[in-house]
């Protein structure tokens, strides 16, 4: 189909005419520098013509889709690595409640709610790995639980061997209920 046209300029500079008189509407930025850089490899001077037609390699369907192929290679760009966040919204109220609790609560309080924006759950199973960010014993671990729960925080499933599974309570505002 391809294989004898020879192109000229347009009115328009976003057409291209074949010989035959129609016009051809460039889609893609690419293909309008590859049309170009067609058009002045066909057009050069260097380039023996014999008549109308240009000498050389011949224009086919394979040649044009591999001058028109979108590069593989863009290197799209990175987004910068950031560290871990919590996810709220965090009720102040159940976190004043937290702070007035003995040694790590409110700690471990925080890990549980860090926890609860990952898994997008309510009740979560409070694993280790997480305890350590925060330099969290297991003694202490268990303690908290235990006054968390006392004070209506959470509430706890324990099982022996296992990491216990945790539902965090959610506090109305003693504002909001008077």
């Amino acid at each position: 189909m391809f294989a004898s046209l020879n192109l000229l300029h347009c009115e328009a500079p976003h057409l291209l005419h074949y010989e035959a008189g129609t016009c051809f509407t460039v889609k893609h930025p690419y293909s309008l520098i590859i049309s170009i850089l067609i058009m002045s490899t066909l057009l050069n001077s260097n380039v023996p013509s014999t008549g109308n037609k240009v000498a050389g390699k011949p224009l086919t369907d394979e040649r044009i889709k591999a001058a028109t192929a979108k590069p593989t290679n863009i290197r799209r760009p990175t987004r910068k690595k950031r560290g871990m966040f919590m996810k709220g919204p965090i009720p102040i109220a159940w976190l004043g409640k937290a702070s007035q609790l003995d040694g790590k609560c409110l700690a471990v309080g925080i890990v549980l709610w860090f926890i609860v924006g990952l898994k997008r759950r309510q009740t979560v199973k409070l694993e280790r790995k997480w305890l350590l960010v925060f330099r969290i014993g297991r003694g202490a671990v268990g303690r908290c639980l235990e006054k968390l729960e006392g004070a209506g925080l959470i509430s706890v499933e324990r099982s022996d061997g296992r990491c216990p599974i945790v539902t965090i309570q959610v506090v109305e505002d003693e504002d909001k209920a008077a």
